[in-house]
């Protein structure tokens, strides 16, 4: 799927940027490092790039705008790129966003409509501006429009103005999320996130795996958040011989009545949030005690990513199971997420992060 209309890639591109090649190569493989190496601080001083929404959506189309500003003003020496996975695509976007310069030629606006990027895959976009300086040599800065970050501890809140469009749920279970998850110190939005990954808010989902309800829990699951509560667990009705129905069985005596809250717990909305909490912390649990494997693996990444990186492993871990997961960790370091094994974990955590950045600024 081409992010950019699936317009022809044309000939020529305005205020094309002819980089060495060295550098299109850096920037197909590592971005960051790319843009580190060429920029100059003189003229990251006075040019700015900024995108709109600030960071990657993946669960829904938008209309992107990137924004270029020079303090010393756009001319004929100003040149502005854009590359998507490495390859140019200056001339795709010139030919399908809506353009706009400001009255002191000092910033130009790029609009991408309907903008979309497919979850299951991570493709880097980079934006570079340069200028002839008076050596004639070109001075390149640029920025990566970066994923969405959702911490797990952090206790945002969910946007007044949350698009929650296609979703039947109600003020009811959003309030039940901020609390449980202010009760637990978690991040509502991001078990927000989860909760339309998995069931699209409905309280009745049943899975193929027969996973149930809002937060969509399994029967491994259910045996470690059972667990957990101990005595407690008697409060928490399972419905007699569940386990052993077929998906199809399980939704018919749903849609019955016979079926419900009152006896199968994973149906109530409250106890099924809890439940996701819970099993969330179990997972975070998990990967704690093997604390000083994981922060090997991690060392050589900055602190954001670290973060990104541990709410990947344990967001997978909930799909995927953290088994499968860690055996994947083990064998590709910090590539962990690119196994083929994990293509559905991967398009998970990438909806679920963005479902979460989403629901906490109300893009």
């Amino acid at each position: 799927m081409d992010p950019f209309g699936a317009k022809p890639l044309l000939s020529g591109t305005m205020n094309a940027l002819e980089l060495q090649q060295t550098t299109l190569e850096q920037l197909a493989v590592d971005p960051k490092e790319a843009l580190t190496a060429s920029r100059s601080p003189a003229q990251a001083s006075k040019t700015s790039i900024h995108f709109y929404p600030p960071r990657k959506l993946w669960h829904r189309s938008f209309d992107l705008t990137v924004t270029v500003r020079d303090e010393a003003g756009l001319d004929e020496n100003s040149k502005i790129h854009f590359f998507y996975d490495g390859e140019d695509v200056t001339s795709r976007v010139v030919s399908y966003a809506r353009s706009k310069y400001s009255n002191d030629a000092k910033e130009v606006k790029f609009v991408i409509p309907a903008f979309r990027l497919l979850p299951e895959q991570d493709r880097a976009l980079v934006v570079t501006y340069a200028k002839l300086d008076p050596l004639g040599n070109d001075q390149i800065f640029g920025k990566v429009y970066e994923e969405p970050y959702c911490p797990m501890k952090d206790l945002q809140t969910i946007a007044s103005n949350t698009n929650l469009k296609g979703f039947n749920t109600s003020e009811k279970v959003l309030e039940q999320i901020k609390v449980l998850s202010a009760f637990n110190q978690m991040n509502p939005a991001l078990i927000a996130g989860l909760i339309a990954q998995e069931s699209s808010f409905d309280p009745r989902a049943v899975s193929t795996a027969k996973a149930l309800g809002l937060t969509q829990i399994t029967a491994p699951a259910e045996t470690h958040i059972l667990q957990d509560l101990g005595e407690r667990a008697a409060a928490w009705p399972r419905y007699p011989g569940i386990s052993q129905m077929n998906p199809l069985r399980i939704k018919a005596l749903i849609a019955l009545g016979r079926i419900n809250e009152k006896n199968e717990w994973r149906l109530a909305h409250d106890r099924s949030i809890q439940g996701g909490i819970a099993y969330l912390k179990y997972i975070e649990q998990y990967w704690n005690s093997f604390s000083p494997m994981v922060q090997r693996q991690l060392a050589s990444l900055d602190p954001e990513r670290r973060q990104n990186e541990l709410v990947d492993l344990i967001l997978a871990s909930y799909n995927s199971g953290p088994y499968r997961v860690r055996r994947n960790l083990d064998r590709l370091g910090t590539n962990w997420l690119s196994a083929h094994n994990l293509g559905e974990a991967r398009k998970y955590v990438h909806n679920v992060k963005s479902y979460c950045y989403d629901f906490a600024r109300g893009y």
